[in-house]
């Protein structure tokens, strides 16, 4: 599977970007909390191992970031740095994961 396929970019909440070409499919919403962000942010990579990484824009600072496994069970809160964050993943089990920055949301696989 292709990581792109496990994407999906959301604003203020709503979809705004869908890979049609996969069986895989995102949720059209989902809840944030309202925070701001320059929509600019890369995680790489995908799908991941041990490490994950997050390069973050200026302003982005003080941001929460979290992660939630499929069953939506919380495995990873911080607050953000601006540049490049790494995180220690090698604990989490295989699976797809949601990790939400300020008011965004990207899946991720962990194979």
């Amino acid at each position: 599977m292709n990581p792109a396929d496990l994407t999906c970019f959301y604003e203020d909440g709503d979809l705004v970007d869908d890979n049609p070409n996969t069986s895989f499919s995102c949720p059209s919403t989902y809840n944030a909390v309202e925070e701001s962000i320059d929509p600019a942010f890369f995680v790489y990579p995908n799908p991941f191992h041990s490490t994950l990484k997050i390069a973050l824009p200026l302003g982005s600072a003080g941001l929460g970031i979290s992660a939630e496994n499929a069953l939506g069970q919380n495995v990873f809160t911080s607050v953000a740095e601006t540049g490049e964050m790494q995180i220690d993943v090698s604990s989490w089990p295989g699976g797809i994961y949601l990790l939400r920055i300020g008011q965004q949301t990207t899946r991720l696989l962990k194979e």
